[in-house]
């Protein structure tokens, strides 16, 4: 119930199952962790 009383300003461990429903910016950024590759190829050229 503590987790319940803390604010949404950083996501718990414990709700970190709601935190894309709180954070839609933040699931994009680590979900999609082969997005950031694709732009790292053009510097081995």
């Amino acid at each position: 119930m503590i987790c319940q009383q803390r604010p949404p300003e950083y996501p718990v461990p414990d709700r970190e199952s709601q935190v894309p429903q709180d954070f839609p910016e933040e699931v994009p950024m680590r979900q999609p962790p082969e997005e950031p590759l694709p732009e790292q190829p053009p510097q081995r050229h």
